[in-house]
């Protein structure tokens, strides 16, 4: 058995063919900070010597949303690697971690993890299933692999939906060749992480191009 936890902002760290190169308004968009000022509602009162004051009244929600704003403004943004550097899988994953670190509070389609395994604490990654990754995972796949928009195509056609199923189970096997496989949408890093909190994108470049398979690994040993 295995607990799995997400990891600390603080702490992060960093064929068929290979996999993708992710559409611009999905993984390279700017972070939203919203505008510049809250949206606190400004109440005018008085103090008992006449002069006015002002008091702010906010509901929790706006409280949460200040609170997330603060946060995301002093955190150092990551950059992710341009569409037109995206060479394979690696690439995807660093960029969709680098989504999820860039926006913390949002529910993203990957991201970071740690897993207490017979007492070893192990870095990976997963796919948030509230997030439909059997319906993105697939499109993403034949967008950038097949070249071809499966999220274009006729949603009742069999053809369509055996392509989806098809694309899916070849993507997670590919992630399978390089990372540890816990569960449908759980893995682990066999060496050092993809995403690295801090380390310039030349870094990450260096570790994806040196990342082997782990049957390669396995030979060598």
């Amino acid at each position: 058995t295995f607990t799995c936890f997400p990891i600390p902002a603080n702490t992060m760290t960093s064929d068929p063919q290979e996999w993708i190169d992710l559409p611009a308004d999905f993984l390279f968009q700017d972070p939203l900070y919203g505008s510049s000022t809250s949206s606190f509602d400004f109440i005018s009162d008085s103090s008992p010597d006449g002069s006015d004051v002002s008091s702010v009244e906010s509901s929790p929600k706006q409280l949460t949303d200040f609170t997330e704003h603060i946060e995301q403004a002093s955190r150092t943004l990551m950059e992710g690697f341009p569409t037109e550097n995206i060479k394979d899988i690696k690439h995807v994953i660093y960029n969709l971690l680098v989504e999820s670190y860039n926006n913390p509070g949002k529910t993203t389609l990957c991201q970071p993890i740690v897993i207490n395994e017979g007492g070893v604490m192990k870095e990976g990654f997963r796919f948030v299933e509230s997030e439909h990754p059997d319906k993105r995972i697939p499109e993403l796949y034949s967008q950038f692999v097949r070249r071809a928009r499966l999220d274009e195509q006729d949603p009742y056609s069999i053809f369509t939906q055996d392509l989806y199923r098809f694309y899916h189970r070849a993507c997670l096997e590919l992630l399978s060749k390089y990372f540890k496989k816990l569960d449908k949408y759980t893995y682990l890093y066999i060496e050092s992480p993809l995403f690295i909190e801090g380390l310039p994108l030349h870094e990450a470049e260096y570790r994806v191009r040196n990342m082997k398979t782990i049957a390669r690994k396995r030979s060598k040993r």
